[in-house]
């Protein structure tokens, strides 16, 4: 899967190996920043467990105050990787530095090529797209940037049986 950047985002939030038991955890970014015009403001606003605060023209929803303090950044917001990682399996939650893709839950190799997706629900998406013979993006809402990213080289017609057949293996996950 080719390398996300500033340019083509993180979700906000997704499935990572767990460093401290190997399980799938989530992490989240601390911080989600909004205009007066979102439609998820309000459903932040019932939510008892984060801060709203406003900044410039802002709304910063803070997610985890207790770890993320929020701090005006000083010439303008740049989200880092760092993170909250939650694990239902050792229960905990902690600070995490994302190291994507060597933090992917959800990965496997095909001749040589590392393919990953960001949840369960990604895995489901790519691997019905892969098997379609039409690979049409706006057939799949919501997940445009994340199929316009695969490399050609899982696309591939000799390749598809055995990217499916991996897919389906991650499913058992």
């Amino acid at each position: 899967m080719t390398d996300f950047n500033k340019y083509n985002p993180y979700p906000g939030r997704f499935s990572i190996r767990c460093p401290r038991c190997g399980g799938e955890a989530t992490f989240d970014f601390p911080f989600e920043l909004l205009n007066e015009w979102s439609e998820e403001l309000e459903s932040w606003r019932v939510d008892t467990t984060v801060e709203i605060l406003r900044w410039g023209g802002w709304f910063v929803v803070a997610k985890h105050p207790d770890l993320f303090p929020w701090k005006e950044p000083s010439g303008g917001y740049r989200r880092s990787d760092q993170g909250v990682c939650y694990c239902q399996n050792c229960s905990t939650r902690f600070e995490h530095l994302l190291e994507w893709p060597s933090d992917a839950y959800f990965y496997c190799e095909v001749k040589g090529k590392l393919l990953w997706a960001w949840s369960r629900e990604h895995v489901k998406v790519l691997k019905s797209f892969i098997q379609s013979k039409n690979r049409k993006i706006e057939d799949y809402p919501g997940y445009g940037l994340f199929l316009h990213h695969i490399p050609k080289h899982f696309m591939l017609a000799k390749n598809r049986d055995l990217v499916v057949k991996k897919l389906e293996k991650l499913l058992t996950l």
